[in-house]
């Protein structure tokens, strides 16, 4: 379970990974205040170094044909609207082999070379 707090510290963001959502609680008032969609089975949970998303990966892809890679789904909340901004699909990297696979430090996700989108 991944969790985070926004830079007020006044919300916690919780990765609920057998509910498939987010959940977000006010510590103000100790509550949960709402409920976000994610993927399949929210894991780790990062904020932007602004303070203005919670970027939530997902540990489980979706399997499409035999012959294409999983997909999973990098989900983007913005924190002031406490909605999901966007959804990026990320393919899994069956792919790669030994290429060399780099960290974003602004999240913390890995992401494959081969694929060449940055997040």
């Amino acid at each position: 379970m991944g969790v985070t707090t926004d830079r007020s510290g006044k919300v916690l963001y919780v990765a609920n990974s057998m509910g498939n959502d987010v959940s977000l609680l006010d510590l103000t008032i100790g509550a949960e205040i709402k409920r976000l969609a994610s993927w399949r089975s929210p894991h780790h949970l990062s904020l932007s170094l602004d303070g203005r998303r919670v970027y939530v990966a997902n540990l489980l892809g979706h399997l499409g044909s035999p012959n294409e890679p999983p997909v999973s789904e990098l989900v983007v909340i913005d924190t002031a609207k406490q909605r999901v901004a966007e959804r990026i699909e990320i393919p899994e990297c069956w792919s790669c082999g030994t290429s060399p696979r780099r960290r974003d430090p602004r999240v913390g996700i890995s992401w494959c070379r081969s694929y060449g989108r940055r997040i």
